[in-house]
């Protein structure tokens, strides 16, 4: 009698259990919370004007790779590019693409992964054109190609969209240089 008490008891919880997931995840189906808005991580004057937006996506866990290539990248803009950065023509954005409000990045510039991608921003986004680094991973394991590469679509990237840098002209006219 006791033992049967106990299972029915038991029964009864594990019942009571399975109802109220049922009943909680079809609240979150039938009453979403907020969307979460997409967001292109740039301040109401960073989407004014006309400006390159160097965005480094990377994701909440970060490998040797990751961060040699986001170091060579703020590298090679503050020293190659220092004045565009100061004069906010050329504006470094590290985003961590894991965060919902960043997600929509993987459609918008068809990356595959964690990447490096120039963006012509002139207005409200979403940006006129952009130009994927995809040549960053392969040599992140040579530091110097790297930077020759990256000073290379930096200043090609530049030239083509027109905004002025206050560079060296002949750096950013020159033709794009190629990575053996």
């Amino acid at each position: 009698m006791i033992v049967v008490r106990h299972r029915l008891l038991i029964l009864g919880l594990l019942l009571t259990i399975i109802l109220v997931t049922v009943l909680l995840v079809a609240w979150g189906w039938l009453f979403p919370g907020p969307a979460v808005p997409p967001s292109w991580g740039l301040t109401p004057a960073e989407q004014s004007g006309s400006h390159v937006v160097a965005y480094y996506f990377y994701a909440k866990y970060r490998c040797r790779t990751c961060r040699t290539i986001e170091r060579v990248a703020r590298k090679v803009l503050e020293e190659d590019f220092g004045g565009a950065l100061e004069s906010g023509v050329l504006i470094w954005h590290p985003i961590d693409i894991d965060e919902p409000r960043f997600r929509h990045f993987h459609e918008d510039f068809e990356m595959p992964s964690r990447t490096l991608v120039l963006a012509l921003v002139d207005g409200p986004p979403p940006p006129r054109r952009f130009h994927r680094l995809d040549e960053a991973w392969p040599l992140a394991h040579k530091p110097e190609k790297l930077e020759r590469y990256i000073r290379a679509e930096v200043a090609a990237f530049l030239a083509a969209s027109g905004v002025s840098t206050g560079q060296d002209p002949h750096l950013l006219t020159s033709p794009r240089e190629s990575v053996p």
